[in-house]
């Protein structure tokens, strides 16, 4: 029985396709996990919660990622949103929300924001209980003081379309304020953090969810502001590298 002439081309298509597409794949699995530096790997898991949180003295920045958080956390689809200039060491810190596990590595510099990074947990069972929302993930240039870049996070999965950072910090209980900013312009609305509900808060007690800036990217000014009990305001800022916006 004769094969209709559109079939036929539909199949031929469908072929060359597959063809053109191989070499993409290939180059997709030949992606190289960011290495660590050598002994650098630390990690540890509480066996039971956290029951008091200590005393907090300002507010300080435990996380920093693109806007997600509903899938089960994996270590392995960590990436960069956006991979910095030069070739600089990555630090790497991961706290949960409950306070029971906390990480910190250092890497070697990465070559392609779509590499993972290296990642030996022996607690990885342990770390699919948890959303990728209850992890703060802090990535920096491993510089100190006014050196130091933070470093968007993403996940694999996340696809185009993100329009907002999610900034995790550890407060307590005070109203903290976020906004960005360069060149003593902002870059956005000031925005009111706000607590993290329906479970623990010992890792980090506030959300900050920031509108990305349409129309910039690179190294930018993330300023915290905190308000006293007198109503004076605290601020203290940090040096941001964006990605740039996908609609």
């Amino acid at each position: 029985r004769l094969r209709p002439a559109w079939l036929t081309r539909m199949i031929m298509t469908m072929v060359a396709l597959g063809v053109a597409l191989a070499p993409c794949l290939v180059m997709a699995q030949d992606v190289k996990a960011i290495p660590l530096d050598p002994g650098s790997f630390y990690e540890t898991f509480l066996d039971t919660p956290i029951a008091t949180r200590g005393a907090l003295v300002g507010a300080s920045i435990v996380g920093l990622r693109l806007a997600s958080g509903s899938l089960p956390f994996d270590p392995t689809r960590l990436r960069l949103a956006r991979v910095p200039d030069g070739a600089q060491p990555i630090c790497l810190k991961i706290i949960s929300r409950d306070g029971r596990y906390f990480a910190r590595a250092r890497y070697k510099p990465a070559g392609t924001a779509e590499a993972p990074f290296e990642y030996p947990s022996h607690v990885r069972d342990r770390l699919g209980t948890y959303r990728e929302a209850d992890m703060a993930v802090a990535a920096t240039n491993c510089a100190d003081g006014k050196g130091q870049d933070f470093l968007a996070a993403r996940y694999d999965a996340d696809g185009p379309g993100f329009s907002e950072l999610v900034v995790q910090v550890r407060a307590g209980d005070a109203r903290i304020r976020a906004q960005l900013g360069a060149d003593n312009q902002p870059l956005g609305p000031a925005v009111i953090c706000q607590p993290v509900r329906d479970g623990p808060s010992v890792g980090f007690s506030l959300e900050c969810t920031l509108p990305l800036p349409a129309d910039r990217a690179g190294k930018v000014q993330l300023s915290v502001g905190e308000t006293g009990s007198s109503g004076e305001i605290a601020v203290k800022t940090y040096s941001v590298v964006l990605p740039s916006r996908l609609r």
